[in-house]
């Protein structure tokens, strides 16, 4: 049958492909000190960038969280009847 592959023929193929990929040739190619200096300061943004969002985003929700419970604590250690710490002020004038 025309145009059918059979399993040892697909089999044999793939394995020609594998082994003519896997082996190792040498490059002719020449990398600069000003093309292997900008590639290695490109890396470096990249992961800098990377660990930036990452900070970025997992800072801001602690702290509005910090400032939020913060904020409770404070709010139920003041009495109405004290002056604020902060001010000298009472708390029932404002």
């Amino acid at each position: 049958m025309r145009g059918e592959l059979h399993p040892a023929s697909l089999a044999s193929r793939s394995g020609i492909a594998v082994l003519s990929l896997s082996a190792a040739q040498t490059a002719q190619a020449y990398i600069g000190p000003g093309l292997g200096a900008s590639a290695i300061m490109v890396a470096l943004a990249g992961t800098g960038f990377l660990l930036a969002l990452l900070f970025t985003a997992l800072w801001y929700p602690f702290k509005r969280m910090f400032r939020r419970r913060r904020a409770k604590t404070a709010a139920a250690s003041r009495h109405d009847d004290e002056p604020h710490a902060d001010t000298g002020e009472d708390s029932t004038r404002r």
